[in-house]
């Protein structure tokens, strides 16, 4: 019974956070919808596919992203994370019928939520990095054809080759064939930015919606745009500097509570069993476990927000 409440908290607590997270995405992608005064048509269009959800569908948009990240770009990252996984869940295992002796299967689903969690925001992370790196690339690109007098199709030819190997040069090389074959600019660069589901795109796409359909000054936006994404790795950096020794903190306070557990059982083997063989016992592991889970859930959002 107790394992069965740690899963429902833990799964309470991680979709609580991403569905928070979703939500305050959507709101910055209407805020950017406010930024354009004109072309009202293009505009209304936009906000019908973009920002026309419910809750359901916000769930279902999470969980195809939780699965994307997951399973990478390619099979190699599939296969990485898949790997870790089996690792974390033999380790823990093994941990389990050696020193914990609770029940093991609602153990083993507790700890692959939280790894599955885990390996998602790492590798969201990693396709936010990549992404901020080649997409200003991408950038300079377009904005160098462009000022010589091509086109924004031959700009974006060009991203997807000289970008091949990188996700984002796989997906510019999409968008060129399918608008190369006639297919509306609007629905191919919305289609896109599905699986490219960042700020600094969804503003790109609209950028070259305009260009396109009623002219403007890509070159100067595209300058623009690149020096947003600069700039807001640069404040990133000095927000990871300024809050080192408080996410150290954090982390030193996460660690105690487990390392306690490990010394309890060698100078205290009584108190140790206590915790392990009796309901009391569950029920402060639980209210250990929970609080310790909440308090760094608080403490790393008002970190994150500085």
């Amino acid at each position: 019974m107790e394992a069965i409440l740690i899963i429902f908290f833990i799964m309470i607590i991680l979709g609580a956070v991403q569905i928070l997270a979703a939500h305050k995405q959507k709101t910055k992608a209407r805020e950017f919808l406010k930024i354009i005064n004109n072309q009202n048509q293009t505009k209304s269009t936009i906000e019908d596919k973009l920002l026309k959800y419910n809750v359901g569908v916000e769930i279902l948009d999470l969980i195809n992203d939780f699965i994307y990240h997951l399973k990478g770009n390619n099979k190699k990252d599939g296969m990485r994370n898949l790997i870790i996984l089996c690792v974390i869940l033999a380790v823990f295992y093994y941990f389990n019928v050696t020193s914990l002796k609770l029940p093991t299967i609602p153990l083993l689903i507790v700890v692959m939520i939280i790894s599955c969690y885990f390996l998602y925001i790492a590798a969201k992370k990693r396709a936010r990095i990549e992404f901020e790196t080649t997409f200003a690339e991408a950038l300079n690109i377009i904005g160098s054809a462009v000022s010589v007098g091509n086109t924004v199709l031959s700009g974006i030819e060009q991203c997807g080759d000289k970008l091949s190997g990188f996700h984002l040069g796989e997906v510019f090389k999409k968008v060129h064939q399918r608008m190369e074959i006639g297919e509306d600019v609007e629905t191919v660069l919305l289609d896109t930015y599905s699986e490219l589901h960042y700020r600094e795109y969804y503003f790109f796409a609209i950028a070259i919606i305009i260009n396109m359909k009623g002219g403007g000054q890509l070159k100067e936006i595209m300058s623009r745009l690149g020096q947003i994404i600069t700039n807001g790795r640069v404040m990133e950096k000095k927000k990871l500097a300024k809050t080192s020794e408080a996410r150290m903190s954090v982390k030193i306070l996460a660690i105690m509570p487990l390392a306690m557990f490990f010394i309890l059982k060698f100078i205290s083997p009584q108190n140790y069993e206590v915790l392990i063989e009796t309901n009391g016992g569950h029920i402060i592991l639980i209210y250990v476990v929970g609080s310790t889970l909440l308090g760094l859930a608080i403490t790393w959002s008002m970190m994150n927000k500085v």
